[in-house]
């Protein structure tokens, strides 16, 4: 296989596979570690081409010398080095050991966006200067990766301050959409709100990204933490770009042949949100969301809900409330909505309860839930899969089976999560309940786990952010930090 011959290749070069603790029990393999290490490990990402090679995309981080020596920290007096990030592309076939095919000095500013065969849309960010608030201008730019390790030049979007992580998504064409948030300059120096715009770019297959349009002009306080953009493409050509405004939760739809719709509210956002989209084959999609107020602390309960859009419309239905919150503290992990091909939807995500599971510290609990829809996009009740944990990712395949993943909590707080194991619930094909918890990195302090079924042979990988060296992956107190990865049989 040719990733067999790239992990030889690489391996000669210093980047092979690095020794590797044991991993769970089968049916799960020993978590492997690719790429270089680093004091981050940050964004990681998994997603199949329809031959059964999937692509591995993930940022690493070694603090720079003027970030003031504390963990996370930026530097506020920038002078190069993109701030310490690298993004790097990876891939991993089956029977084959996960392996590092590109590393650019770029930041990923999304998951790769597969596409054809063995092609991947790039987005790269590159930090030019940062300001005493921490607001970051960069250099957004698109480029075209290969599984073979190729990546094409890069095609310049934009020159601005991004409010958050931009967005990309493409069709298996090779159509796709790039969005973001620029911070854009006050009307008057004594102006308290801050001023938005909501930016997207689009490319045709074989072609570049043209001049971006603006969508939305928008303002909002500068202490919520909104923003927060994600974007969905469909195979028939919908896509559905998805925006936390400064109190409602936004979404354009553009379908094949027609031009953006409007604004259309989707429903509340009271200032702290958590939002992801899934676009399906036939134009479906579904936006599920967790908010609560902003500001420095949590004052009203973490509830989540969902929309459900339906094919050949451009209107969403009713927002649905799918858990109306519980004890108030933030919320640990993510929202995560995922969408089959028989139209049902699949929405994981952690709630906050009083009632500490055993062995956390604090008295909070942060229960793992998922709720699944029907054809017609109505979810039933959440299921609960486990007492305590920061939620990652939802994937369906092929057949209709399913997979969310969480990793385990021994300590969380707004600024940080202490994450210790990667575990994963499995729902079979036909079932409408997940199994109880199977252990994938017992005991390996780990974040934020990403998950995807090979279309092939029905495989389920996930890779997270791990330390198998023992250290908290939240701080950078030492360079051990890795890109991890495993496997369980169809």
């Amino acid at each position: 296989m040719r990733c067999t011959v790239l992990a030889t290749l690489l391996a000669a070069a210093g980047f092979g596979i690095l020794p590797v603790a044991a991993g769970a029990d089968p049916p799960w393999s020993p978590a492997a570690s690719v790429g270089p290490v680093a004091d981050y490990v940050e964004q990681p990402s998994i997603a199949f081409w329809p031959d059964g090679v999937g692509a591995l995309g993930w940022l690493t981080r070694r603090q720079p010398a003027g970030a003031g020596g504390l963990p996370g920290a930026i530097s506020v007096t920038y002078k190069g080095g993109n701030d310490g990030f690298a993004g790097h592309v990876g891939v991993v076939a089956p029977s084959a050991a996960p392996a590092l095919v590109r590393s650019v000095p770029d930041s990923l500013a999304a998951p790769p966006a597969l596409y054809g065969h063995d092609r991947a849309l790039v987005l790269r960010s590159v930090v030019l200067s940062s300001a005493a608030n921490a607001n970051r201008r960069v250099r957004l730019s698109a480029s075209i990766a290969t599984a073979a390790g190729a990546l094409s030049r890069a095609h310049e979007l934009t020159r601005a301050t991004l409010v958050r992580a931009p967005a990309l998504a493409a069709d298996p064409r090779g159509d796709a959409v790039a969005a973001w948030v620029e911070l854009t300059p006050k009307r008057a120096p004594r102006e308290f709100d801050a001023r938005y715009r909501v930016r997207v770019a689009q490319r045709s297959a074989g072609g570049r990204f043209g001049r971006a349009v603006t969508l939305l002009d928008a303002t909002g306080t500068p202490t919520d933490h909104g923003g927060q953009i994600a974007a969905g493409y469909g195979a028939d050509g919908t896509i559905v770009v998805v925006y936390a405004n400064r109190r409602t939760l936004d979404a354009f739809v553009r379908r094949p042949g027609h031009g953006w719709s409007t604004r259309r509210t989707l429903g509340a956002n009271a200032g702290f949100v958590e939002a992801d989209v899934a676009v399906g084959a036939h134009g479906r999609a579904v936006v599920a969301w967790g908010t609560q107020d902003g500001g420095e602390e949590a004052n009203r309960p973490w509830v989540v809900r969902a929309a459900f859009l339906p094919a050949g419309h451009s209107v969403f239905r009713p927002a649905q409330v799918i858990d109306p919150g519980g004890a108030v503290d933030r919320p640990a992990g993510t929202v995560a909505a995922a969408l089959g091909a028989d139209g049902r939807g699949l929405v994981t995500w952690s709630g906050v309860a009083l009632d500490p599971a055993p062995g956390s510290q604090g008295p909070f609990s942060y229960p793992v839930r998922v709720a699944a829809s029907d054809g017609s996009g109505r979810f039933g009740a959440y299921q609960g899969v486990a007492p305590s944990g920061a939620a990652g990712d939802a994937a369906i395949a092929p057949d209709g089976g399913a997979l969310v993943t969480w990793a385990g909590l021994a300590q969380h707080t707004f600024d940080s999560q202490d994450g210790v194991g990667i575990f994963a619930a499995l729902r079979a094909a036909g079932a409408d309940t997940f199994t109880a918890p199977e252990a994938v990195a017992p005991g390996e302090p780990a974040l934020d786990p990403r998950a995807a079924f090979d279309p092939v042979s029905g495989v389920a990988s996930v890779v997270w952010a791990g330390r198998p060296g023992g250290h908290t992956p939240a701080n950078g107190v030492a360079s051990d930090a890795l890109l991890r990865l495993a496997r369980r049989g169809a």
